[in-house]
């Protein structure tokens, strides 16, 4: 019983359990990039596969390691309070835990990342920044 709150795990229904405890579900979608074209991943039943084949060819759903990043910057947003050591904990959490600098310039923030970003990271980062920026 104590793994269905496991964020670590890699099974499918116990991240989307935790999501509805975050208010993160169901998970959000995310454009298909061109390197992504050919991906190919579908369980009927919904178990342990992520994105879910669609007729969609320009959104999926995140997969179960874009949705974990995903839930443990929202578990952070629980006690966020907007100072910069607290954005830099949730940036940092979306980037696979790179090194985050944020500089604030006086109306705006610029975030700085000190490792290179895959794809999928990049997907994330932009995806939960946007839900942020419209609460």
């Amino acid at each position: 019983m104590k793994n269905l709150k496991n964020i670590e795990s890699d099974e499918t229904y116990i991240l989307d359990e935790l999501g509805k405890l975050l208010g993160v579900y169901p998970r959000p979608f995310v454009p298909i990039t061109a390197a992504e074209s050919d991906f190919f991943a579908y369980d009927l039943n919904g178990y342990d596969q992520y994105p879910y084949v669609s007729s969609s060819t320009s959104v999926r759903r995140l997969n179960n390691d874009e949705y974990r990043k995903y839930l443990k910057a929202s578990a952070l947003l629980i006690n966020f309070d907007g100072t910069i050591p607290q954005w830099e904990r949730v940036v940092s959490a979306l980037a696979g835990g790179s090194i985050v600098d944020i500089i604030n310039s006086a109306s705006s923030f610029t975030i700085g990342i000190r490792a290179s970003l895959t794809v999928s990271e990049s997907i994330v980062l932009e995806t939960f920044l946007n839900k942020i920026n419209n609460l």
